[in-house]
């Protein structure tokens, strides 16, 4: 008798078939293609007190916010610079990564709200553009 079955593998879900064998013991017979609920992202569970979120709309107002919690490990940047789209602000190193931040657009750099070695958390300002 085959059966068919969901399986899930770190967050990705596939369906299986499993044929019972005459001993009572089961065997997996084939491996059919991740179901839609394994592309769907992971739901992410709910914090007491979630920290605030990044939204466009604070770029739009030309304040530059960190994306995740680390140390300020290099600011590549001071007030008065001007930069085009894509041009290095600063990095934040978090988990022994350094990670880069680039101007959204063309600006110039108002003010710069932290320093080399500052911890941050993820939604704090760091640079106003304009």
């Amino acid at each position: 008798m085959i059966r068919i079955f969901k399986v899930k593998v770190d967050d990705e879900v596939f369906q299986i078939e499993v044929e019972e064998l005459g001993n009572g013991s089961v065997v997996a017979r084939e491996t059919i293609r991740p179901t839609i609920e394994a592309i769907a992202p992971p739901t992410i569970p709910q914090m007491v007190n979630p920290p605030p979120k990044v939204t466009k709309s604070a770029v739009a107002l030309g304040i530059i916010t960190a994306p995740l919690p680390g140390k300020i490990s290099s600011i590549a940047i001071k007030a008065g610079d001007v930069l085009q789209r894509g041009g290095l602000l600063l990095l934040i190193e978090a988990m022994k990564m350094e990670n880069e931040l680039f101007a959204p657009y063309d600006c110039t750099v108002k003010k710069v709200f932290v320093t080399v070695g500052q911890m941050v958390e993820m939604g704090e300002q760091l640079l106003e553009i304009g």
